[in-house]
């Protein structure tokens, strides 16, 4: 199965972008990460992965299970499960929460997601989703596969897992990440084609084009634009990209945000709510709960 997104297609003709593309596997074999010219990272995937699931509780409400994603460099992935019980057709979440907070952490999100008739998968992303550029580029110079890449392949794993699932309607998923996990959410949304909408709370793009000299080497520019959620913004459309962000988030500057928001093309939504925090609040559920409603309405 191919993750390969089309920016470079209008760029340049196919034989450029082989021409000019890095390529990365990992130990295994079974994927290959390839970077255009153009910094736009694509996975091609032979096989999806394989996963165990067991219920860990099992309510009137709800059911959760642990699920274990054994990916194709070994490693597994653990994630929460939650369905909720209900007559209603379900529709598919899959939840990245931000550096340093587990599944767990993201039960909040996730209950509220069920009661709007939301399955949801939360991951324990590799690191727990904190970043280290210097030592992703060490291995993306070396011709190792970086970290952010393969957190990247296990959201992709997670919504395969969701469609798959009974009930869940495979052609209405979500991605939703929390500041770092929403990076990620927006990369994914433009390589997985069962996503409808990426909901990016407390995040924001590196605005790479300004941030590195005109100077900087061709294979760190290249690494750079591919971990950079911007990049992937044209990629977007037709699929709604939303934002959400207290207007005094010490973390991520909103005005980060506003500058992402403003390159993405429509559809697209940003929405600013009152005080510090950053990362999911309550003042975001009303907002929350119309995008995802809205979701369920159209066709």
């Amino acid at each position: 199965m191919k993750r390969k997104p089309y920016l470079c297609v209008l760029l340049a003709t196919l034989a450029a972008i082989i021409l000019f593309a890095v390529f990365f596997s990992n130990s295994s074999g079974e994927e290959v990460f390839q970077v255009s010219d153009c910094g736009v990272l694509s996975i091609e995937e032979q096989m999806p992965a394989e996963y165990t699931k067991h219920i860990i509780e099992d309510t009137a409400a709800y059911t959760l299970s642990k699920i274990n994603l054994h990916a194709s460099d070994g490693a597994v992935i653990s994630a929460l499960f939650r369905v909720p019980k209900t007559e209603e057709p379900l529709y598919g979440a899959v939840i990245l929460p931000g550096a340093t907070v587990s599944k767990e952490g993201a039960q909040h999100l996730a209950g509220e997601l069920a009661e709007l008739g939301y399955a949801s998968i939360a991951l324990d992303q590799r690191n727990l989703c904190v970043i280290d550029f210097e030592n992703d580029y060490q291995l993306f110079a070396s011709g190792d596969v970086p970290v952010e890449y393969l957190m990247l392949s296990d959201a992709l794993h997670a919504v395969d897992f969701l469609i798959t699932q009974p009930g869940v309607d495979a052609e209405k998923i979500i991605i939703i990440g929390e500041s770092n996990g929403g990076r990620i959410a927006i990369i994914a949304a433009a390589m997985h084609p069962k996503i409808r909408m990426v909901i990016g709370i407390s995040t924001s793009g590196y605005n790479t084009e300004e941030q590195i000299p005109r100077n900087t080497p061709d294979n760190m520019r290249k690494f750079y634009y591919s971990i950079d959620p911007d990049t992937y913004l044209p990629l977007l459309p037709p699929k709604k990209l939303v934002l959400m962000h207290a207007n005094n988030d010490s973390i991520i500057p909103i005005e980060l945000a506003e500058r992402t928001y403003q390159k993405a093309g429509e559809p697209k939504a940003f929405h600013v709510v009152s005080g510090n925090a950053h990362g999911y609040s309550k003042q975001m559920q009303p907002v929350l709960k119309k995008e995802l409603l809205s979701l369920r309405k159209a066709r």
